[in-house]
């Protein structure tokens, strides 16, 4: 796949903008923005982009894949686990922005080894064997599992996102379901039970977070992993209504540093944000192995722990390429 210079997703710019976002433009004349970007200077400008300046986003973006990973952090238990793995992908005709979610449970290969392991459990072995890259193993598995090449990878954890929904004044989802859910983690190894009626609500960082984290329901991580999707929807359409939150951005800096790992920089911000605003992108969620889906099968290991495996085989993922490359 194509990888550009500049980049971000829907997702990074929904919950992780916060931490760069100073200026914003539009992008009807993108050879000077771009090379402004490179400069690092970019004009203020209004965040909803018209809907015909969305051509050079689409040429640009086409082909930027991320990797999107949400961890615990401290002070709740495995603070390093990814318990959210997202693979966000750019598209130019039609113009759209792709959102794969994939298992945590799913069993891999430790990349260069034999030894198996879940796949949520990457990132940590990589801060202990790769601390000055923590994310190379799970973007390495990653890249292997979707044949995709991962131009940028951002990891926030639950305080960051917290951080983020609060300041724009919490979100509107509509809960699908009864939420009843007594075990949910709370930190130092305890319990939070968590409690949400159905219907629409307007929840606050920490409602949000702990609806899109809670697994206490009938299909488990597969309904977790359809409310973090709808959260993302929740977030852009809270930041797409009213502009003045955008201003706010900066203010959270220093907040967010210590809950955000990224290779993106302050100078992509502005332009990604415009696109992932703009009117004319759709957004499309997925998830491997979710609904009818043949790709996975459960398994469980000598241990007797639960998995998710590919339905050809441990390590066998010509199936899973074959669909984010062509079921988008």
């Amino acid at each position: 796949m194509k990888k550009v210079s500049l980049f971000m997703l829907h997702t990074v710019l929904l919950m992780f903008a916060t931490l760069f976002a100073s200026s914003l433009f539009e992008g009807a004349n993108h050879a000077y923005h771009y090379v402004k970007a490179q400069e690092g200077s970019l004009p203020q400008a209004n965040l909803m982009a018209p809907k015909t300046s969305f051509a050079p986003f689409a040429s640009l973006l086409n082909g930027t894949n991320v990797l999107l990973l949400g961890i615990a952090g401290s002070p709740y238990p495995a603070p390093h686990l990814t318990d959210t793995i997202m693979v966000g992908s750019f598209e130019s005709d039609p113009f759209r922005f792709v959102l794969t979610s994939l298992p945590r449970d799913l069993l891999v290969s430790l990349p260069g080894t034999e030894r198996l392991v879940k796949i949520n459990s990457l990132y940590e072995l990589g801060k202990i064997f790769s601390p000055l890259e923590p994310e190379r193993f799970i973007k390495e598995k990653v890249e292997e599992i979707s044949g995709l090449q991962i131009s940028y990878v951002a990891a926030i954890d639950v305080r960051g996102l917290e951080i983020l929904i609060n300041d724009i004044g919490g979100v509107d989802v509509d809960v699908k379901q009864d939420i009843f859910d007594p075990f949910f983690p709370g930190p130092h190894y305890s319990y939070d039970p968590f409690y949400l009626q159905k219907g629409l609500r307007h929840l606050d960082g920490k409602d949000a977070v702990r609806f899109a984290r809670s697994r206490y329901s009938r299909r488990g991580d597969f309904d977790r992993v359809e409310r973090q999707q709808q959260l993302l929807s929740a977030i852009r359409e809270r930041l797409r209504e009213n502009e003045r939150f955008a201003g706010a951005f900066v203010d959270l800096i220093s907040q967010l540093k210590s809950h955000l790992t990224t290779d993106v920089t302050l100078k992509d911000v502005p332009f990604f944000l415009g696109a992932l605003l703009n009117p004319n992108l759709q957004i499309t969620h997925r998830l491997v192995g979710s609904g009818t889906s043949t790709l996975l099968q459960e398994f469980h290991t000598q241990e007797g722990a639960y998995t998710l495996i590919p339905k050809a085989g441990i390590d066998e993922y010509s199936e899973i390429q074959t669909f984010f490359a062509n079921e988008k």
